[in-house]
């Protein structure tokens, strides 16, 4: 007794293009895209995650946020998590830092949501943006806000805008 299982072959096939195409999506990303469980050790990096971190995949999968997110900013992410999981809340967006493997300070945008299984938060997923230029005009900007005001505070003539 023969079974036609063509139809079954072009299901898989799709299913391999699919996993395949979002594969790509996921490793050639501009931003670093992780998965964390809520314990908050990481179970998933992409190529852009080990690029900006330094970090390899397999160093990455043995590591916890505490151990990269910068200490002055880890109450803060522990705190997202914690609000996250309180409340049910699907998606945040914060600024943080994480120290690189090589002890740079990188500052990043994250957006993460959480993941369910069976109704059951069982990990976050996110995107961490590099923000490193954006921080530096802002930077900039404050700098030049500030000449100005001390130039406008400090000087005996009349100054005035039309």
């Amino acid at each position: 007794m023969a079974n036609d299982i063509t139809d079954q072959k072009r299901a898989q096939a799709a299913v391999t293009e699919s996993e395949e195409r979002y594969r790509e999506l996921f490793e050639n990303a501009n931003d670093i895209i992780y998965t964390i469980d809520l314990a908050g050790n990481f179970t998933s990096l992409n190529q852009t995650g080990e690029r900006l971190t330094g970090y390899s995949l397999a160093e990455a999968l043995t590591m916890n946020i505490a151990q990269v997110v910068a200490p002055d900013h880890l109450e803060n992410v522990r705190q997202n998590l914690a609000r996250k999981l309180e409340s049910n809340e699907v998606s945040t967006v914060y600024e943080t830092e994480i120290i690189t493997k090589s002890g740079a300070r990188l500052p990043l945008e994250l957006s993460s949501r959480l993941i369910y299984r069976s109704g059951k938060p069982v990990a976050v997923q996110g995107t961490a943006r590099d923000i490193t230029a954006r921080k530096a005009a802002e930077d900039a900007l404050k700098d030049s806000e500030e000449k100005f005001r001390s130039i406008v505070e400090t000087t005996n003539e009349w100054i005035w805008t039309i």
